[in-house]
């Protein structure tokens, strides 16, 4: 190899090197944005003062609090303590916090670090790493974990059913069975039956209406079957929208605790 060809390849290596580290920079930049932005929108609302309705795991009243302080060296997020007040807050313990903007919602379920609400009239609760005002919605849509959730079904004249549950929400739900179903299910269809048992206080149980149905080929061949709840009371769907709420926090918590701890091991 002649030293000219030597030298073009080391130039060659060089270039490659820094280009992997501009990649690696922009990369670095986007995710500091994306955080930076997060943390902004928190830091409005505390410099704002704006009042936040507070829910506690496990209990029924709606509290009020606001945004001390951002704490983004230690990963924390400072709340004023509750009104009205209430018993002191355990470690790990989960609270919603939820504020309203035009027709958005932001919602965080976050966990307690620390309650220092006797003592300094604040509490601590983990730092989120996404925050976002979301559209509202009639009705919130859960989107369970891959084959996670189960729905029993059943046409006239059939038996029972069971299918995936793709999504849910309090107007209905879009369901998944294995391999080409379009000859049992049609537009407009009655189902006599349809539940889905969300915990073991919170079943569905009712009546149904199919409003689509298309058979899908990729990843695997299966039938797609969208569902309006055709019966339910305006109470019930309440209930079941209240229900979603939750499981949609936790699973927003679940991502929080997620990025903290692959921060942590990045550290």
């Amino acid at each position: 190899m002649s030293l000219l060809e030597r030298i073009l390849g080391k130039l060659s290596d060089r270039g490659t090197s820094h280009e992997a580290e501009i990649t690696a920079s922009q990369n670095k930049s986007a995710s500091f944005k994306t955080e930076s932005s997060s943390h902004e929108l928190l830091l409005s609302l505390c410099r704002s003062r704006q009042l936040l309705e507070v829910l506690i795991d496990n209990r029924g009243t709606s509290f009020q609090s606001m945004i001390l302080a951002v704490d983004t060296e230690r990963g924390m997020l400072w709340l004023d303590q509750l009104t009205p007040s209430t018993l002191a807050l355990m470690e790990g313990q989960s609270l919603t916090l939820r504020h309203q903007r035009h027709s958005e919602v932001l919602t965080l379920r976050l966990p307690v670090i620390s309650d220092q609400s006797q003592s300094r009239n604040a509490i601590a609760v983990l730092l989120p790493s996404k925050v976002e005002y979301r559209p509202r919605r009639s009705w919130l849509r859960y989107e369970p974990g891959y084959d996670s959730l189960k729905a029993t079904i059943r046409t006239i004249g059939n038996a029972p059913t069971e299918a995936n549950i793709v999504n849910i929400s309090g107007g209905g739900m879009r369901l998944r069975l294995k391999g080409n179903q379009l000859h049992s299910y049609r537009r407009d269809a009655h189902l006599p039956l349809c539940q889905v048992r969300l915990s073991h206080q919170i079943q569905v149980n009712c009546q149904a209406k199919v409003k689509s149905v298309r058979l899908v080929r990729e990843p695997f061949r299966h039938t797609q079957v969208s569902l309006e709840f055709t019966d339910m009371t305006p109470s019930a769907r309440i209930q079941l929208n209240n229900q979603l709420s939750n499981l949609l926090n936790i699973t927003d918590a679940n991502q929080t605790l997620d990025a903290k701890n692959e921060l942590q091991l990045v550290g």
